[in-house]
């Protein structure tokens, strides 16, 4: 069984729109929640990750030798730490209850940024001195480079996330852009958790669109090296949303850029670290069935960041069509 993490909006509860997803492997194994598969042979389940785009980090656990059944899922004996191993920081993480699907699952959380290219461990142990472990290390921080960083809607514009390690993702990659207000544009969230500046529109205006599957978004290694390159052109982007302008003189050109109430287009990514397995591009996830991550227990333990960056169009120009394809701007809109 394969099982897909899901970015939300920021303001989703992290619990729910991520954590859930958790529960739902170990409770929905079978029809009767009093019959519990793995009793016996762990001691614990730890399942989630470490985020660096996060102030508060959550994983979820679950003592394997209580059955999933309400009352005996009320409260759990665990202690759960955090530790730097790098730093040789530990940090307790706090419990925090939340009901699904008939029984009680356990969330520990604490107030943390963990840092890029560090290893950590989360550590839960029960009263008796049973405990299971499990040890990550975050992504390294890369900046993407984008080449060039201002142009036109028919720029074909290249974006180099360099230095990603034989065992990095770049994964659910999404060029957004923000309509006018008017513009035929449907508006949607954004597919990552951000920074945001104090003078952005609000989030749902924004429109995403996947490379997954969009021929006008180009993916791909180059330099037979682990870096990854992403290629688009704004107006093959726009067009998910905006129509074309028919208007004349047929030499001037009228990009879809005119119709945008942003000059920034953005592109959100996000780069997994090394514990997680190589799954298909379009898709970031574990599966639950691996359980060699968490020693004396079950589950995946992983981390990941997540970040935007933007280029600048112009939206105010129209673009004169010459016959050779070279092109120059001229007039407003």
């Amino acid at each position: 069984m394969f099982c897909s993490v899901h970015m939300a909006p920021a303001h989703c509860s992290r619990p729910v729109a991520v954590l859930t997803l958790l529960a739902a492997l170990l409770i929905g194994s079978g029809c009767d929640n009093a019959i519990d598969p793995f009793s016996g042979r762990s001691t614990f389940s730890i399942y989630g990750y470490l985020d660096l785009s996060s102030q508060r980090q959550f994983i979820r656990v679950k003592d394997m030798n209580q059955p999933l059944v309400r009352d005996s899922t009320r409260t759990i004996d665990a202690t759960v730490t955090l530790e730097n191993l790098d730093e040789g920081m530990s940090y307790a993480m706090q419990d925090s209850v939340v009901a699904f699907d008939g029984v009680y699952t356990h969330n520990f959380w604490v107030d943390l940024a963990v840092e890029a290219d560090t290893e950590y461990r989360v550590t839960v142990t029960r009263s008796d001195g049973a405990t299971s472990q499990s040890t990550t290390r975050t992504p390294r921080a890369i900046a993407p480079v984008p080449a060039p960083q201002r142009g036109d809607c028919l720029t074909t514009f290249t974006v180099r996330f360099p230095g990603i390690s034989n065992t990095e993702r770049i994964r659910q990659v999404a060029v957004g852009f923000l309509p006018e207000s008017g513009s035929s544009g449907s508006g949607g969230s954004p597919p990552l958790d951000r920074d945001r500046d104090s003078d952005d529109a609000p989030q749902q205006e924004w429109v995403w669109v996947p490379a997954e599957g969009f021929e006008g978004i180009s993916i791909s290694a180059y330099g037979g090296t682990r870096d990854v390159q992403l290629r688009f052109a704004p107006e093959s982007v726009l067009a998910t949303e905006i129509e074309s302008i028919d208007r004349r003189p047929p030499d001037i050109y009228y990009p879809r850029c005119l119709e945008l109430g942003d000059d920034r287009i953005r592109v959100a990514y996000l780069q997994l670290g090394p514990d997680w397995f190589d799954v298909p591009p379009g898709e970031v996830g574990f599966d639950p069935a691996e359980s060699g991550f968490v020693e004396n227990g079950l589950g995946f333990l992983g981390a990941l960041r997540r970040d935007t960056m933007a280029v600048t169009v112009d939206t105010a120009n129209t673009i004169t069509v010459s016959p050779g394809v070279a092109r120059s701007q001229r007039g407003t809109r």
